[in-house]
């Protein structure tokens, strides 16, 4: 069992669970990769169990990470959607963060052949159609 996304017509297999775990993690590390002076104090929220301190997240200087980080790691995992608003804003994000360099998201299974973010085009038809991305 695990997640699916769909947006007006197109779907995309998101993962496991855990792999949606591992995937907000890697987003984590992306933006103290993106921000070296801030690294400590980003890397502080993740768990020494490999997870996230949804407190500590949330206690982050809104200039501390890019909007569509947290729009990507608060959403639900088994009925949350992302407005064609919080698509474009991940979209950026995913144009900006070193996610490739990251172990969670730099492998295969997470980059297309184009070393594209593998969720990329879902949000893309997002905010093309303006229609909100559903997990399922």
């Amino acid at each position: 069992m695990g997640l699916d996304a769909f947006c007006n017509g197109l779907s995309v297999r998101v993962g496991s669970y855990s792999t949606v775990q591992e995937q907000r993690v890697g987003w984590i590390k992306a933006e103290a990769l993106r921000q070296p002076d801030s690294a400590d104090k980003i890397l502080a929220v993740l768990t020494k169990e490999g997870g996230i301190d949804y407190e500590a997240f949330d206690n982050l200087p809104s200039n501390v990470l890019l909007v569509g980080t947290r729009a990507f790691v608060y959403h639900s995992d088994c009925d949350g959607e992302w407005t064609a608003e919080e698509s474009e804003w991940i979209l950026e994000a995913i144009d900006t963060l070193p996610l490739a360099d990251t172990k969670e998201c730099g492998s295969q299974w997470f980059m297309t052949a184009d070393g594209e973010y593998y969720l990329s085009a879902l949000f893309r038809e997002s905010v093309k159609s303006g229609e909100r991305v559903r997990l399922t």
